[in-house]
């Protein structure tokens, strides 16, 4: 463990010992101690927890040859791999150098440990959430853009670092942020204030920390205040050559930022969203085939094709999608623009507060596929709720009405698509432990599906729910976990 108090990068002085030895002393540390780099540094750590060392030691433990030269106490030699194995705390981190390899680049300010630390959990923990390796195969695109960026631009580097501590906040289970990502957060404010007054034209890292602030804003529930940060964005692009297109031909990355907070502000106040859902373009890349041609189009599941005409494309290209994962190599910037560009259709087919469409089949199916989208898009619930909370209400009231009326094969409520609705509210509901109650309505309603299609083992729903889209490596954990509840009526 790294202490803030102490530079790890130089020898410890005495002054430094004795503070960690009282800091360890108090329980502060949990039990974990500063692994010294280097051989003397070994020497000196493991003098340290032994309690004493080569020039000072108590006078008890020493002994006197008869011509009363004093002797050291009879040890194992501290350099051999016995020693080290046996006095290695259990504690210790697989790797405390993680992120070390910043230090040999030039960045707008010095990292420290903590900022090192979060620098490592950004460029690695985050980009795999962000780009899954089930879909995406090469990440390199997207993690040298960033980088070039973070390390080219002090505030986007602050902006980085504040919006990594506050992954890892809500990943912990906190609710407040931490004091690092609040100072990282002010800094980098401040030089965004400095930049957008010394300059005329909007520059792209400015727009990347508008960004970010409105990702955060989404993130806290504060809703005027990432609609502020969004229209902002929104006028200072427009200002720009090319617009929104063009911002997203350049810089990929900046671009799905900014129509994903969209995305996440349209949901939760139940509007259209803010920049349209015409598709981003993108340079081409060599991957896969295009989502739209002819060949990857395959017939539409029952009673998915009697839905609208406008709504079917949404629907191939979800289930196509799904034919990607573990299949296909997308680039990193391929991936998120074929999962924005669904959701953004999803979301301005029908806005959530607004008129619900006429066709019954319609409406139901596009807050099925929205929350299903949201399982892709934000598939860790441990840093907040997948589904935002007026769609995951809209959902449940129509899935109560849409199960009671399920018919066998032919009629327009089949009991496959409901049994799939269900699944997928469950699995994207905020409060999914409930849903997991045999006594919940849910639950009762998929053993009545149950009971109506004879499945009695998991391996016959999962059959079921792949007729639909489903993603294994996404959804087959709480999918089971929901099944065995049900198993125990």
């Amino acid at each position: 463990m790294e202490f803030c108090f102490v530079d790890n990068n130089t020898p410890l002085d005495r002054r430094s010992q004795s503070l960690v030895r009282s800091h360890a002393m108090k329980g502060k540390n949990l039990g974990r101690t500063i692994r010294a780099r280097g051989r003397r540094g070994r020497q000196r750590q493991l003098d340290n927890e032994s309690g004493f060392s080569q020039t000072e030691v108590n006078q008890e433990d020493l002994s006197a040859t008869e011509s009363g030269r004093k002797l050291l106490p009879k040890i194992s030699n501290p350099r051999s791999s016995n020693a080290l194995e046996v006095r290695r705390p259990a504690t210790s981190p697989q790797n405390n150098l993680q992120g070390s390899e910043m230090l040999y680049f030039v960045t707008p300010k010095q990292f420290n440990a903590s900022s090192r630390y979060l620098f490592y959990e950004c460029y690695n923990v985050i980009f795999q959430s962000l780009y899954p390796r089930i879909f995406c195969r090469e990440l390199d695109e997207a993690k040298i853009s960033f980088f070039e960026m973070m390390i080219g631009n002090p505030s986007v580097f602050h902006c980085a670092l504040g919006m990594t501590g506050v992954h890892l906040t809500r990943y912990l289970g906190h609710r407040d942020p931490s004091p690092e990502s609040i100072r990282h957060f002010t800094e980098a404010m401040r030089l965004l204030r400095r930049e957008l007054s010394s300059k005329s034209e909007p520059q792209d890292s400015s727009l990347a920390v508008i960004a970010s602030l409105a990702i955060h804003a989404d993130f806290t529930h504060s809703t005027n205040e990432c609609r502020i940060h969004l229209q902002g964005l929104k006028h200072m692009i427009d200002l720009r050559p090319g617009g929104f297109p063009g911002l997203c031909l350049r810089i990929p990355e900046v671009g799905n930022k900014i129509r994903r907070v969209d995305l996440d502000l349209a949901l939760m106040v139940g509007s259209s969203t803010l920049l349209g859902s015409q598709p981003s373009p993108l340079p081409p890349t060599v991957y896969v085939a295009p989502i739209n041609s002819p060949g990857s189009q395959k017939a539409l599941p029952f009673p998915l094709y009697r839905t609208s005409e406008a709504f079917q494309t949404i629907i191939r290209d979800t289930m196509t999608l799904c034919d990607y994962a573990g299949r296909a190599q997308l680039g990193a910037f391929q991936y998120q623009n074929i999962l924005l560009s669904i959701f953004q259709r999803l979301v301005d087919f029908s806005p959530l507060n607004g008129p619900r469409p006429l066709l019954e089949l319609d409406d139901i199916c596009q807050l099925g596929f929205l929350a299903f989208i949201n399982t892709l898009v934000n598939y860790q619930p441990q840093m907040r709720s997948i589904c935002p909370p007026l769609l995951s209400e809209m959902l449940e009231a129509r899935i109560l009405v849409f199960s009671k009326n399920t018919a066998p094969i032919g009629a327009q409520h089949d009991p496959h698509l409901c049994l799939w609705l269900i699944f997928i509210y469950a699995i994207s509901a905020p409060d999914f432990g409930t849903c997991c109650d045999e006594k919940s309505p849910i639950a009762q309603s998929i053993y009545a599906l149950a009971v109506m299609l004879t499945l009695k083992e998991w391996e016959d729903v999962h059959v079921r729910l792949s007729e639909y889209p489903w993603i294994s490596e996404f959804h087959d954990e709480m999918g089971r976990r929901l099944w065995k509840s049900i198993t125990c009526l």
